[in-house]
């Protein structure tokens, strides 16, 4: 069973790195408040690297004594994150709309509520 859920915990972090990666070339920045409002080149690079303490965050909590509050954080804000994107779906500068894209952030999602049940009743 460990293995099982060691395997949606990966699957979920591979989804949302590469949700992160289609959110810049997607121009996700042109969606946030301070960032859309700025000159692209200048929001691209902003985006881009408020990333490297974002992964840098995540990837100290799992190799840490604390990587058993890891699972819990990443899950809760990957539920959050696809909430956030279910709401922002008709913003007019959301070009998240293809199919791999939404398939992406909801799949993450939907693994993070499955494996946030599954290592709470666990």
């Amino acid at each position: 069973m460990q293995i099982a859920i060691t395997i949606i915990f990966s699957i979920e972090l591979a989804l949302l790195f590469t949700h992160e990666m289609d959110a810049i070339r997607r121009q996700e920045w042109k969606m946030f408040i301070i960032l859309k409002d700025m000159e692209d080149e200048k929001a691209y690079y902003v985006f881009l690297l408020l990333h490297i303490p974002f992964y840098a965050a995540v990837l100290y909590l799992l190799l840490s004594p604390f990587s058993h509050i890891a699972y819990y954080v990443v899950d809760i804000f990957l539920l959050a994150h696809m909430l956030i994107h279910l709401v922002f779906r008709k913003h007019p500068a959301n070009k998240l709309d293809g199919t791999i894209s939404k398939m992406i952030i909801d799949l993450a999602g939907l693994l993070a509520m499955i494996h946030l049940i599954v290592i709470s009743i666990g």
